[in-house]
This record gives C-alpha cells, structure tokens and sequence, in this order.
C-alpha cells in the first residue's frame, strides 16, 4: 500500500515531533516542508529526509505534490495557513487551536463545513491509549455516572518558539488556549454534553503581557457535571493528572509516567503504558494521531471529533481568558459574547 505524502508547513520543534510521529507509523513519507526560519527549515530537513524544502509555504503548496497538509505553525498564522491549504483540495491536519480568536476560529470552522477531504485537528490525547481507555471505563460504568473532573497540569514555562511568539497574548490568544484546549476536549469527550457556563481565576506573577502563568477554570456542562482545571507554568518539573469522580469510584490518569488508576466499589484496575521520559514524543497519542488521520484518508471514515466539539474545547479557553480578566462568570448557553 502506497505511503500517504504529507507536505508540512512549520518545522519548529511542535513540527518535527509530528514529523517523527509520522514517520514512525510507517504509513507516511514527507514530501515537503516549508519554513520561513533558516534554522527550523534547517532541523526539519534533517529529520525528514529527502523533503522537498520550501521557504515559502505558498510555493510548496503551488508544487503540490502531495496528499496531506499538515499545519504546524504558530497560532496566529493557522487561519490563512488552512484557507489556503483548502484550495488545495486536498486532506488537512491542522495543530490545535484553529486560531487565535474565537472569530478567527468560527471563520475557519465555517469553511471547513463544505470541506469534503479528510479534515483532523490536532488533538492527540483523544488517540491516547491511556484517555481512550479512561473513556471505555466511563462508557462501562465502571465507576458509575460521572460527577466531576478535575486536570491539573503543574509544568515548566512554555517553550519560547521563534520570535518568542508562545509568549505573545497576541498571536497565542492566551495560556489556556495555546495550551489546554486539548484537556477542555478530554472534558467535553468524557461528559458527552456541551458547556454552559466558564468561571476562572488567574494572571501572571510577573509580566504584565497578558499571558496567564496561572490559572484556575471551572466549567459546568448541560447534563450538571462539573469540571475544574488548574494550570501553573512556572515551575523546575512538570506532572498532568486528570481524573473523574463517580457515584460508584474514581479514576485518575497520571503523566510523565502515563498510568490510569481506577478505584471503585466494583473492584480496583490499574492500567500502565510506559514512561514519556523512555518515549521519542513529548506526548502520548503523537503516534496514534497519525494513524487515524492516515485510516480516515485510506476508509472515509468520519471523525469522532466534530465541528461542533473542535469549538466547544475552543470555546471553554476563550470564556476563561474573558473571566479571567472580568471576574465575571461567562454564560455560554446566551450564543455570541464579546471576547
């Protein structure tokens, strides 16, 4: 079976780990690359191989020899990076979030509508073996209804990127956003019902740039499950746990050292997939993203992740930046607010 060819727009190190992840399914072959930055270009290359290389990635998308798209270049770009990928007519893997803004994100999200290749945005822990399997203990019952959530992501600072962009608010639209959008979604999945109403606390022990180092996010859904997530980026280690309370038990996912823990009336199941500090990726699920992009291009098969539940996860980070910088609680279930 002939690899899937992807052209790849941004080699920066978000870039080349899907670049590795690629390459490590096995199903894919890297056709090209672009990047305006000598020395990302530079790394890329390296890594893919015999890429094609492109400073321009509208020239690399002129070229067009290949199947996919895939967009890894900083949030603020990710708007005209997808509309013109979709004059290509071809698939579209696109790096979380869609946007910077909620418009921007709308805007995308309405062109993607018509779309009829094979469009995956890019969260990669709803592949993770590790939440899937958290998934399937909620489906079971094996803890009973769900009550509440709770993630906490206690880590070191964000990685800079080029031209310090990752600490720009502007071109972020802001921590939570660039960084927690895929937890919002875990919640979102594991609740099965849409968020009405965003509460947050939080801000920045130092800068006064806009970028939240800090923050608590509460979040109520339509079914009354309650969801609370804390995220601190300040600190020497870095540690996610994610867990679910139920009438019936709880059930915790831990990482760097990736393992579910179910504690339940109905009997207790422990669930370990190895070390990130012994994996090539920074993330579990980088693989396994790939693969199910790849099997939805090769089948048709539609996306468990819609529309609709791209923009709630992106949603939940817009009404929370608000909150926070409001102290007022943001009603969802009115439609439109202002950002």
């Amino acid at each position: 079976m002939e690899k899937i060819r992807y052209a790849v727009i941004g080699t920066g190190n978000r870039g080349r780990q899907l670049i590795k992840a690629a390459l490590q399914s096995g199903q894919v072959e890297i056709a090209a690359i672009a990047d305006s930055h000598p020395q990302s270009l530079r790394l890329g290359a390296e890594m893919a191989g015999g890429a094609k290389t492109f400073s321009d990635y509208r020239q690399m998308l002129e070229w067009g020899k290949f199947d996919a798209v895939v967009i890894a270049a900083p949030n603020d770009l990710h708007e005209q990076m997808l509309e013109d990928a979709l004059r290509c007519d071809v698939h579209i893997l696109c790096e979380k979030p869609l946007g910077n803004s909620l418009a921007a994100i709308d805007r995308m999200l309405e062109k993607l509508r018509g779309f009829r290749k094979v469009f995956q945005i890019g969260m990669e822990l709803r592949h993770h073996p590790m939440y899937r399997q958290l998934k399937e203990a909620v489906r079971s019952g094996q803890i009973g209804p769900v009550r509440m959530m709770w993630c906490k992501e206690f880590r070191v600072p964000f990685r800079d990127g080029v031209d310090n962009w990752r600490r720009s608010r502007e071109r972020t639209g802001g921590s939570l956003l660039e960084k927690n959008c895929h937890h919002f979604d875990l919640f979102n999945w594991i609740a099965d019902s849409r968020p009405v109403k965003v509460s947050a606390f939080g801000g920045n022990r130092g800068a006064d740039d806009g970028m939240a180092d800090h923050a608590w996010v509460n979040v109520e859904y339509e079914n009354r499950i309650r969801a609370s997530l804390g995220l601190a980026l300040f600190l020497p280690h870095s540690r996610l746990e994610l867990g679910l309370v139920g009438d019936d038990g709880t059930a915790v996912c831990t990482s760097p050292d990736e393992k579910l823990t179910i504690r339940s009336r109905k009997g207790d199941r422990r669930y370990d997939y190895g070390h990130l500090d012994d994996s090539p990726f920074d993330h579990g699920g980088e693989l396994e993203q790939h693969l199910a992009f790849v099997e939805r291009i090769r089948t048709g098969r539609p996306s468990e992740v819609t529309l609709e539940s791209i923009r709630d996860a992106h949603l939940i980070c817009v009404a929370a930046e608000k909150s926070m910088r409001t102290g007022e609680t943001v009603d969802l279930s009115k439609g439109v607010f202002a950002e």
